[in-house]
């Protein structure tokens, strides 16, 4: 059990906490930027911590197939979640972007997934 819950972190850490961190430290202005990394940064470390004492008890209930079929779904979510509602802002400086949302729009045309041009 204890070489599924190891496997279960070094996925997460190598696939789904790459975009967490790199959308925290782009997305809140700069004036507030500490405080609301910090609070998602607790959230984070909440969910985590949720997840990891019910993962055993999950597993007992419903078998690890259930268990890695929730992570998969959520995984899933995520991804449609990342590509539909969080900008693209690779080429743009924090400066730039803090500028940008400033203004009011807090959507970038392009998307995570840059849309074809015909």
């Amino acid at each position: 059990m204890s070489e599924l819950v190891g496997g279960k972190g070094a996925t997460t850490q190598l696939t789904l906490n790459v975009p967490v961190w790199v959308c925290l430290s782009e997305m809140f202005p700069l004036r507030i930027r500490g405080f609301a990394t910090g609070l998602c940064i607790f959230i984070l470390w909440t969910a985590d911590c949720i997840l990891v004492f019910s993962f055993p008890i999950i597993v007992g209930a419903w078998g690890i197939k259930m268990m890695f079929l929730i992570l998969f779904v959520i995984g899933l979510v995520l991804i449609w979640f990342v590509r539909n509602y969080l900008p693209n802002t690779s080429g743009r400086s924090l400066e730039e972007l803090e500028e940008h949302f400033a203004s009011g729009d807090y959507l970038i045309n392009d998307r995570a997934t840059p849309a074809t041009h015909h």
